[in-house]
């Protein structure tokens, strides 16, 4: 898997949990689902960052891989842990920080050629 594909797995699981932030804090406080999907989007960031080469970490060093993968971490090994209140921080915090470090991954390029191509 390439650093653009991992980007864009960062990037879709962000945009998830700003979704429960456009929900509010008292909906994210009121319903366990809301808090199963604040702790599941971090662990698929935490992930995908761990495994962004160095290369590509080198060239962002405003992106703190390791809070990242710090977080993942938490939410997998304290699991029965998690305060539900560090996790809104994050969401509103830490996330939107890091994701606004990533660059923006290249275009997916079609591998089926567009119609009449060849022609």
């Amino acid at each position: 898997m390439s650093d653009a594909d991992r980007v864009r797995h960062i990037r879709k699981a962000a945009s998830k949990l700003a979704e429960v932030v456009a929900d509010g804090r008292d909906m994210f406080d009121a319903s366990w689902r809301h808090q199963d999907l604040a702790a599941y989007q971090p662990m698929i960031i935490g992930e995908a960052a761990g495994h962004l080469s160095e290369e590509f970490v080198a060239a962002h060093p405003g992106l703190e891989v390791a809070q990242a993968k710090a977080l993942r971490n938490v939410v997998v090994h304290q699991y029965d842990d998690v305060d539900p209140a560090q996790v809104w921080t994050a969401l509103i915090v830490s996330v939107p920080e890091f994701v606004e470090a990533l660059p923006e991954p290249p275009p997916i390029e079609s591998p089926v050629p567009p119609l009449g191509a060849g022609i």
